[in-house]
C-alpha cells in the first residue's frame, strides 16, 4: 500500500511539472524606464502574453511639507474568458484609486403591458 501511495505522488508531481501554462514562458518584449533627478519617473513594458503596463510618477510640491509623488498608470491583460481588460489607476496625497470606467450595461427595456381587446377598444372610444 505504501508503494502505491509513493508511486501515485510521484506521478502527480511529474505530470504537474510538465503541464506548465504558457504564461510561465512569457517573455518581455519591450521595457523602458527613466528616473529623473527630482525623483519623478516613468516606465513601461509589454510581455509576449499580452500584458502591458505603463506608469508615471511626478514630484508635487517639491521642498514643501506636503511634498509627494503623484502616480498615474495603466495595465492590460487577457482574462480567463479571452477578453482584454484595461485598468487605469492613480495615486496622490489622497490615496490610491482605480479610474477604470465600468463597462456600459444597458438595462433591458421593460416589456409592454398586454392589454385586452376591451381595454384597447375603450381607449379608442369604441
Amino acid at each position: 500500500m505504501y508503494r502505491i501511495v509513493v508511486v501515485a505522488c510521484a506521478v502527480v508531481s511529474l505530470t504537474a511539472g510538465l503541464a506548465l501554462p504558457d504564461e510561465s514562458q512569457a517573455r518581455i518584449l519591450s521595457y523602458d524606464s527613466t528616473i529623473d533627478p527630482d525623483g519623478s519617473y516613468r516606465f513601461s513594458y509589454e510581455t509576449s502574453n499580452g500584458i502591458t503596463r505603463t506608469e508615471t510618477g511626478n514630484l508635487v510640491n517639491a521642498g514643501q511639507e506636503n511634498e509627494h509623488i503623484a502616480v498615474s498608470g495603466s495595465y492590460t491583460y487577457t482574462d480567463t474568458d479571452g477578453e482584454q481588460v484595461a485598468v487605469f489607476y492613480s495615486a496622490d496625497e489622497n490615496g490610491y484609486k482605480i479610474d477604470t470606467p465600468l463597462p456600459f450595461q444597458p438595462f433591458p427595456a421593460p416589456a409592454p403591458p398586454s392589454l385586452s381587446a376591451n381595454v384597447v377598444a375603450s381607449l379608442l372610444g369604441k
